[in-house]
This record gives structure tokens, C-alpha cells and sequence, in this order.
């Protein structure tokens, strides 16, 4: 599905007449913004685009009717609002440790050459 497609989808709905105000949940690979999406130390890279796409501000998409936004891709645990909808991403981290292929990691462990983030939550909830 194409960024054009899920705001139109928004959009035709609310434009049929069904006046009930539904709380939307968009959950994506990438990030709808930039800024606050990806650990500070890549906030100028060059390379963002690569992971998020700003997308948020352009209310006549029909972004401001999504209520959360959960993304994945940076691997950076984050939740904060921003034009209105609640970004969430609270990864787990990486499964396999690729210095042994196959090898589940320990407790605790961090892949090679990884940086400490913040870690997975597992109370943080949704509630829409």
C-alpha cells in the first residue's frame, strides 16, 4: 500500500457521511517524521530518509485523523506526540546475534558494535 492510498482511504471514509469519529491505528515499517524517530546522534545525517518520511504536517492527507502511529525500522525506543497523533515505537531489539548465525543472544547482551539505547518496555500498552 502507498502513502497515497492509506490517506486516501482516510479521507473517502470520512467524506461518506459516516460522522462516527473512529480512533485510527497506522502501524508501519517506517517512521511518518523524522525528528524524534531515530537515536539523536543520526539526527543530521544524510541518511534519514532512509528510515522515516515527514509526512505528518500535510493535514490535507488526512494524517491528523490517525490517534497512534507505532513504527518500527529505527530501532529506537520513543513515544511522543506531534501534529496531533501519538508516535510510539518500543522495539525489542535484534533476535540473532550476527557474529554467530543462528545463535540467540543472551540476556543483556547487545549485538557487536550496537549502542546503548533505551531499553523495551514490556508495560508500555496502547489503549485506543
Amino acid at each position: 500500500m502507498t502513502l497515497g492510498g492509506l490517506s486516501g482511504g482516510i479521507i473517502t471514509r470520512e467524506k461518506s457521511g459516516d460522522n462516527e469519529r473512529r480512533r485510527i491505528l497506522m502501524v508501519t515499517h517506517y517512521a511518518p517524521c523524522i525528528e524524534g524517530t531515530s537515536h539523536p546522534e543520526h539526527a543530521a545525517s544524510n541518511c534519514n530518509s532512509a528510515f522515516a518520511t515527514d509526512i505528518l504536517d500535510n493535514d490535507n492527507d488526512g494524517w491528523s485523523r490517525v490517534h497512534t502511529w507505532v513504527f518500527g525500522h529505527t530501532h529506537y525506543n520513543t513515544a511522543f506526540t506531534r501534529s496531533g497523533t501519538y508516535i510510539v515505537l518500543n522495539p525489542r531489539g535484534y533476535v540473532l546475534d550476527p557474529a554467530k548465525e543462528n545463535a540467540p543472544l543472551k540476556k543483556g547482551q547487545k549485538k557487536r558494535g550496537q549502542k546503548k539505547m533505551r531499553s523495551f518496555d514490556p508495560k508500555r500498552v496502547i489503549a485506543l
